[in-house]
């Protein structure tokens, strides 16, 4: 969102449900006004958004306070919340889906970690949570920690911490990263001009300098775990994966283990902002990832 103010709510009704959500999920703080109030409550909090509850609202109330928004610069989201008319054109609608999900996780997941939790942890959510609604982040643990003291995020998986005030990690589980080659080579046969240097995190690349220092200067570098696997598909070479990947080239006939190389084994974090450590609901999924993950 464009600025970092509070969450405007227009409403000619008593408190609406969804009010109460947004508040209790202490993402932004939220100012509650009614149509006639709205222009004037716009000017004066700078909001990062105005949601507008269209039950109850005055039509042409409604359209004046579009028309001021759409004459504000920078951009200021107007979200229209249970629409049952056409709506002006810089109004986005929303409409809540009654009964079906209770509340939203946003949950961040490192790139090379996304199979190995989504499998059995989401499967775990749907039979156990049902109200639940998940909504997953494919990402690096920078971009994730920054988002969960934003509050774009609620959770995360990641390779990294970075230990921050607020922030609160736990390590649940291990990565092992493996070698695998399309050459059939043994370890020591291995070469700077046919590696493909795989760039993970902090971690890895120390474990890495320490294992492996004949491999450091290869013409080929990447931090993505797909991109590696796609360059082994594409061209060849000889590179470390995770399990969960080098099982899979394996099985395509793409590659096989360097079984005389040594495994580079890696921390996997849980974080979580300190605002929501002691949820019940952030409890319960961080316990099932723990679980499900190791």
């Amino acid at each position: 969102m464009p600025q970092q103010g509070p969450l405007l709510i227009a409403s000619n009704t008593p408190r609406p449900s969804f009010t109460s959500v947004i508040d209790e999920a202490q993402i932004f703080p939220v100012i509650e006004t009614n149509f006639a109030d709205a222009a004037k409550a716009v000017a004066q909090v700078q909001p990062t958004a105005v949601l507008a509850d269209m039950q109850g609202a005055d039509a042409a109330q409604f359209e004046a306070l579009a028309n001021l928004i759409a004459a504000r610069k920078p951009y200021l989201p107007l979200i229209a919340v249970q629409p049952a008319a056409p709506l002006p054109d810089n109004a986005i609608p929303f409409s809540l889906q009654s009964g079906k999900f209770d509340r939203l996780i946003r949950i961040g997941i490192q790139f090379e970690l996304y199979e190995r939790v989504l499998g059995g942890w989401l499967e775990w959510v749907r039979a156990t949570m049902p109200k639940l609604a998940i909504y997953v982040e494919i990402d690096y643990s920078n971009q994730m920690i920054l988002d969960l003291t934003t509050g774009s995020l609620d959770l995360a998986v990641l390779y990294s911490p970075q230990h921050l005030p607020d922030m609160h990690y736990e390590q649940i589980a291990e990565e092992n990263f493996v070698m695998v080659s399309t050459r059939g080579v043994a370890f020591g046969a291995v070469t700077p001009a046919d590696y493909i240097r795989a760039n993970y995190s902090a971690f890895f690349n120390r474990a890495h300098r320490q294992m492996l220092p004949e491999l450091e200067n290869s013409p080929v570098s990447t931090g993505n775990g797909g991109a590696v696997a796609y360059l082994l598909r594409s061209r060849g070479g000889t590179a470390f994966v995770t399990e969960t990947v080098a099982t899979r080239l394996r099985q395509e006939g793409v590659a096989e283990f360097v079984a005389d190389a040594p495994k580079i084994s890696h921390p996997i974090y849980s974080a979580v902002h300190v605002r929501h450590h002691h949820s019940h609901t952030h409890i319960r999924l961080l316990k099932a990832l723990k679980q499900m993950t190791a």
